[in-house]
């Protein structure tokens, strides 16, 4: 069940895009496998930065899904702390409105773990912030996109190379 639909609505497979959550990191290598065999449009894995995320990524990349193209990794947010700790989708949403769901669910239920970063603090969100976020979030995004804009924009350019070497590979069997 996609979280959302075309976007801009619709057209090219670039300008489409339907996120289907796995939930998790171990279902996402056999659920992008299905996708990708039961469409022609474009499959990306995006996995977090975690133990779990790592080791889907390794599982794709052992079936050759190209990391520069079918694999996203939060590792390769471009704010991830050089300290290399775990990165999770909710890492990319504006600083403000976590701590706003921070101070609101309260810090002993919204935080399991805080991990130096730099002169600031990374907070390891909890399974309960978690779900209070996904409840809390519509009515509190702003002007701040955070790091959502990046992903929509990488996202977007791996899709376009993904069809761009499918015609390449169909004007190459045209040929043959």
């Amino acid at each position: 069940r996609p979280l959302c639909g075309p976007v801009r609505g619709g057209g090219d497979p670039p300008d489409a895009m339907a996120l289907s959550p796995a939930g998790r990191a171990p279902p996402v290598a056999p659920q992008a496998w299905r996708a990708a065999a039961a469409t022609e449009l474009p499959v990306i894995a995006l996995l977090d930065y975690d133990e779990n995320g790592r080791a889907a990524v390794e599982k794709l990349k052992s079936f050759n899904w190209e990391p520069s193209k079918r694999v996203l990794s939060l590792r390769e947010w471009p704010e991830t702390c050089l300290r290399n700790h775990d990165v999770e989708i909710e890492d990319l949403l504006p600083g403000s409105v976590v701590a706003a769901l921070v101070a609101e669910l309260g810090e002993d239920e919204s935080v399991d773990g805080k991990v130096k970063c730099g002169s600031a603090w990374h907070l390891q969100l909890s399974q309960s912030w978690k779900s209070f976020a996904i409840e809390a979030l519509d009515s509190r995004l702003g002007a701040d996109p955070g790091g959502m804009v990046w992903l929509a924009e990488e996202l977007r350019a791996r899709a376009s190379k993904i069809v761009a070497g499918k015609i390449a590979a169909a004007k190459a069997a045209a040929r043959a």
